[in-house]
């Protein structure tokens, strides 16, 4: 041991340190529970593919169903709307009809 110590002082100029009475092993030092333990793989974010996937859809599932009721609305429209001009189609004739008959009857009685 004295020619180690020697040899420190001779090849460095300053005497060497002395060696703790306590070396830890290397199980002390490093976690072993780190060791074994893998890196994991970053996750995807699932939470946001998530909110852009609904929102994408969303948008697209808005749009047809906008289409679908504009053609549905357009259908119950036209399909009333010739119902409703026939009906008042007929009452605007009997308006007419009974206006002109009710102006003879009365130009009748003036005649008289």
């Amino acid at each position: 041991m004295r020619e180690v110590d020697s040899v420190a002082k001779e090849s460095t100029g300053q005497p060497s340190r002395p060696v703790p009475r306590f070396v830890p092993t290397l199980t002390e030092v490093v976690d072993p529970v780190g060791v074994n333990r893998l890196p994991t793989p970053a996750e995807p974010k699932v939470d946001g593919l998530i909110e852009l996937a609904r929102l994408q859809v969303q948008s697209q599932l808005e749009r047809r169903v906008e289409q679908v009721l504009y053609r549905l609305v357009g259908e119950l429209i036209a399909k009333r709307w010739s119902t409703i001009s026939a009906d008042l189609s007929q009452e605007v004739n009997d308006l007419i009809a009974n206006a002109v008959r009710d102006a003879l009857a009365q130009q009748g009685t003036k005649q008289r």
